[in-house]
């Protein structure tokens, strides 16, 4: 029995044999048939269908091209493919990114990394653990990113504060000694009297007893018309102020000081005219401080200095006590 597949081989090479046949032929029998070699048949030729594509299969077995570099073939194109495995940032291989840093930090070799913060800054925190730079020596230190220069006037009373300025001046003829302010005597042209440190000049001898304008003289007439207190111009005095009061131009005026304190004069620091104070401390007087006997009156020594204040200038209704919060006598 003959398969379909030979019927149809038979079928086919008939119409290639026979010139008797209408169906083979396409007539009616009545034309002249055309008579062909079976072994000349070619089927038909494939034509590659590339129509707009760049890559893939051309429908004969073909390519139509290929992709390069990151690129793969999708419908015909070649389409780039974003890389970032194992990146946390930087350029994905086809423009565009595989992250964003957050705030402070920067992109390098796809990872993100602290970025120290410095511009601007000479010295200070660079936001990631470590220094913008280090100020010099000496008294300088950080301020917000700049060196700054600290002055320094713990103890002093005048002289360089180590950044170009003052702690402050001497008054009068005194000189800056180490930070204290130092009276210098001066006795040019005088045999006697004040040699404006609160020194003599020299005493005057029993023949001529009176010391007159830093002269020594026989014979002195004092001047104490009007005056109250002051000197009376042959080295004595007019008289003494009593407690409380002054001696302003001969005449006994109430004092800015209140009472001062044995030893201690009124307006002994220039910048404080209003407080008492004077040339060395008592054995037992600290900067803790104490109180006087009228309860009133707030002492205490401060680097070899004895300074006193009335607390009534501050607050009329003030006394002197301990104070727990800074623990010293204080006017509360």
């Amino acid at each position: 029995m003959k398969t379909i597949r030979q019927i149809l081989a038979l079928l086919t090479i008939g119409c290639f044999v026979s010139v008797l046949s209408p169906a083979c032929s396409g007539g009616t029998g009545d034309s002249e048939p055309d008579v062909t070699d079976a072994q000349d048949f070619q089927p038909p030729a494939c034509e590659p269908s590339c129509d707009g594509a760049l890559c893939g299969p051309d429908g004969c077995g073909g390519s139509c091209g290929s992709c390069g570099g990151q690129t793969s073939c999708a419908d015909g194109k070649c389409e780039c493919q974003p890389e970032c495995e194992d990146r946390e940032c930087g350029d994905d291989g086809c423009g565009g990114q595989c992250g964003q840093c957050p705030g402070g930090q920067t992109c390098m070799g796809q990872v993100c990394i602290c970025a120290p913060q410095c511009e601007d800054k000479e010295c200070g925190e660079d936001g990631c653990g470590g220094n913008c730079g280090v100020c010099g020596g000496g008294q300088t230190s950080c301020d917000e990113g700049t060196c700054v220069c600290v002055a320094d006037c713990a103890g002093m009373e005048c002289g360089d504060d180590g950044c170009g300025g003052q702690c402050g001046t001497c008054p009068g003829d005194s000189l800056c000694a180490d930070g204290v302010c130092n009276c210098v005597p001066d006795c040019t042209g005088k045999e006697c009297g004040d040699d404006g440190c609160g020194g003599d000049c020299g005493l005057c001898p029993e023949n001529r007893p009176h010391c007159v304008a830093h002269v020594c003289v026989k014979e002195c007439d004092p001047q104490c018309d009007g005056l109250q207190c002051g000197p009376d111009g042959c080295g004595g005095t007019c008289g003494e102020c009593e407690a409380g009061f002054d001696c302003a131009k001969g005449s006994c005026q109430e004092s800015p000081c209140g009472v001062c304190p044995t030893e201690t004069i009124c307006g002994y620091l220039p910048d404080y005219p209003t407080w008492c104070g004077g040339d060395g401390c008592a054995d037992d007087l600290t900067y803790e401080g104490e109180c006087g006997e009228d309860g009133k009156t707030l002492i205490w020594c401060d680097e070899g200095t004895t300074l006193a204040i009335d607390c009534d200038l501050s607050d009329p209704e003030a006394d002197c006590g301990w104070s727990e919060e800074v623990e010293y006598y204080d006017c509360m």
